[in-house]
């Protein structure tokens, strides 16, 4: 799931034009959005994960 994370978002605004570019930000987002991941009790993943 995490490496989906990183990986997802990465890929589709390398391979799509019509998103915005590869910047700084974008990777602090995406970095973010997998730390509190990473962070978050179970019970949000598994309600997540369904």
């Amino acid at each position: 799931m995490v490496c989906d994370l990183l990986v997802g978002p990465l890929l589709a605004r390398a391979l799509l034009p019509l998103t915005a570019p590869l910047d700084d930000q974008f990777a602090r987002q995406t970095a973010q959005v997998a730390l509190d991941y990473l962070t978050a009790d179970s019970s949000a993943k598994l309600a997540h994960a369904r």
